[in-house]
């Protein structure tokens, strides 16, 4: 039985044909199945004039809102869809190409039909691991993670080459609040310089970003190969500024989690 898009669901199409009260798409994940936009789900405010907003050929990010199987029809919204949503089924797309590129080379690697055995492994590393690409990152960044997918010492032994080859370790962020008081008259040059100085505490793989949030609170934003890393900056940069800080009568803290 073909696989069908569900209620709800995300998915990306293609403008095939355009006409002044809609337009007729292609699902690319469903076989260049038909489906099908009304110009009032184009766009979230009134549409005029629908060739402004679609192009033929173009692909979209849209929500499958209407579907009567019995009938064969689909009926997709892209206003619907948030940007965050967006960018996120974009991203996901990109990283399922990724993923099924290097199990294709996987596959050569092993003398195995590609089709079958990323078939095979498409379901074993979504079932270890959540997923595909995140099996392959895990498996960089700790390749004793590869026995979790019980297969042969050969098989290992390529997951881990090609994973160590092809993909960089995943990185992680932490965010916190800080609350930075000073009490001196020129607390706001203090304070710039502070934070200046701990965007600088970033080096290699770790890198620190400073935001104003309105007083006296501040972001910081470290990214990290691991946690651990990210804690240990975190634990610097309160370090520095109470140290540095308390010269200038000012103060620093941390305050809650961002979320």
């Amino acid at each position: 039985m073909e696989k069908m898009p569900e209620k709800d669901e995300l998915v990306i199409a293609t403008i095939r044909k355009i006409f002044p009260y809609g337009a007729f798409c292609s699902l690319d994940e469903y076989n260049d199945r038909e489906a099908f936009v009304h110009i009032s789900e184009v766009a979230s405010r009134w549409v005029k004039n629908i060739h402004e907003f679609l192009k033929e050929n173009q692909k979209v990010v849209a929500r499958v809102y209407h579907f009567l199987p019995e009938k064969n029809q689909i009926d997709l919204s892209i206003r619907r869809v948030s940007e965050s949503e967006r960018k996120l089924k974009l991203e996901t797309v990109k990283r399922d190409k990724r993923s099924q590129s290097l199990l294709v080379v996987l596959a050569k690697r092993l003398k195995k039909d590609p089709a079958k055995f990323s078939a095979e492994m498409t379901g074993l590393m979504k079932k270890e691991f959540g997923g595909p690409m995140e099996a392959f990152e895990q498996i960089a960044a700790d390749p004793e993670a590869v026995k979790k997918l019980g297969v042969s010492k050969e098989e290992n032994e390529a997951f881990i080459e090609i994973s160590g080859q092809n993909v960089k370790k995943p990185k992680v962020e932490v965010s916190r609040t800080l609350d930075i008081s000073c009490s001196e008259s020129d607390g706001i040059e203090v304070i710039r310089d502070a934070l200046e100085s701990f965007e600088k505490l970033g080096t290699g793989d770790t890198t620190v970003g400073m935001s104003y949030l309105g007083a006296p609170h501040y972001k910081v934003k470290i990214t990290a190969e691991d946690y651990k890393s990210a804690e240990k900056m975190l634990q610097a940069i309160v370090k520095l500024g109470s140290e540095e800080l308390k010269k200038r009568h000012c103060a620093v803290s941390v305050v809650e989690e961002a979320k």
